[in-house]
């Protein structure tokens, strides 16, 4: 049975009406046959700690969503105990004398940063609005502008609240249980908690500038690694501190309203994007920052596809790009793989 679920309601069995409901709420469609003994939904502390000490009293593991961006459904254990955390301190909170904010796992992407735009206030979340702050804090943080500022969950959260193993609620940070603090960041799903609540510093807002260029690479992306080569070598000429750089590929009919399905015309040319962001306070700065972007070799400017001026954009327009190109709700079925190189091969050489 689909459809709105109370906050009231708690605990789901195998026979509850929104069991099925909930074992299956992750962006992934592809969800695992795996059927835990129990869901629970807590709404505050004590529930998270009943539902931790449920666990031990049955002897069963348990699995921690926050927003079910994993695409391997991991939090999914046979016969385990699943704590949902959407409705676990669902609010941002702003401390003005401190400059922090605290958060709980559910909050999203999109929620944090309307939140901290309001107050002026910036702290570099993930790039996907949809995405849980839990999951993206626990997992390393791969947050806006890593590359000069660090990993969030490294340089930004300055302390979580955690139910550990034996049920008790512990403070951690860099003073206290600092053990645990170091063991949760970049943990992800292998932490041996639930975080209930996090807290992290924020800097004052900017604004986000963008170019974007775009190149035809052909029918069998015959240029991706000139592009590649391009985007890895002008990142290297960018200074770090308050920019990305991140390369996309996708077909022409991606952006096409009139096609609904994966359909592909024959022949198309597989198109290969260079996004190029600072985080400043004006477009002069912006221009300076990515002005190693003004660059395209003789032999890829044939294949260029329109301008890439520097322009600035809103939080709103960033994210509605990212659900562009990463959607989610119509059955869409994930994976994703990590590449890693070894630095000291020369970079004709990384294929």
């Amino acid at each position: 049975m689909a459809g709105t679920i109370s906050p009231t309601d708690k605990v789901f069995l195998p026979e509850s009406p929104h069991y099925e409901q909930l074992r299956k709420a992750f962006i992934n469609a592809n969800v695992p046959a795996k059927y835990p003994r129990e869901i629970h939904r807590p709404v505050c502390v004590h529930d998270v700690i009943d539902a931790v000490n449920r666990a031990k009293e049955l002897g069963i593991p348990i699995g921690v969503r926050s927003g079910g961006h994993l695409f391997t459904c991991m939090s999914l254990w046979q016969d385990g105990l699943l704590i949902d955390t959407s409705n676990l301190n669902r609010q941002v909170e702003y401390d003005e004398k401190t400059q922090t904010i605290t958060y709980g796992p559910a909050v999203r992407v999109c929620e944090i940063s309307e939140k901290l735009e309001k107050l002026g206030r910036f702290f570099p979340h993930g790039h996907a609005p949809s995405v849980a702050m839990g999951g993206f804090s626990l997992a390393g943080g791969q947050g806006f502008f890593m590359r000069g500022w660090g990993a969030t969950v490294d340089q930004w959260v300055t302390e979580l609240e955690v139910v550990v193993p034996d049920g008790s609620l512990i403070r951690a940070n860099a003073n206290e249980n600092s053990d645990v603090f170091w063991a949760a960041r970049g943990s992800g799903q292998g932490f041996f908690g639930v975080v209930t609540k996090f807290c992290a510093r924020t800097i004052p807002a900017r604004k986000f500038y963008q170019r974007q260029r775009t190149f035809a690479i052909g029918p069998n992306g015959k240029l991706f690694n000139e592009v590649l080569t391009l985007a890895i070598e002008q990142n290297e000429k960018t200074p770090k501190y308050g920019t990305e750089v991140a390369v996309c590929t996708f077909f022409p009919e991606k952006f096409n309203p009139t096609i609904e399905g994966d359909e592909i015309s024959d022949p198309s040319s597989l198109m290969m994007s260079i996004t190029a962001a600072a985080y400043v306070d004006s477009i002069a700065e912006a221009e300076t920052l990515l002005s190693a972007f003004d660059y395209v070799p003789d032999g890829l400017a044939k294949v260029v596809v329109g301008p890439a001026p520097v322009i600035l954009k809103s939080w709103k327009e960033v994210f509605q790009e990212q659900d562009m190109l990463v959607p989610y709700g119509n059955g869409e079925i994930w994976h994703i793989d990590s590449i890693l190189n070894d630095p000291s091969i020369p970079l004709p050489e990384v294929r």
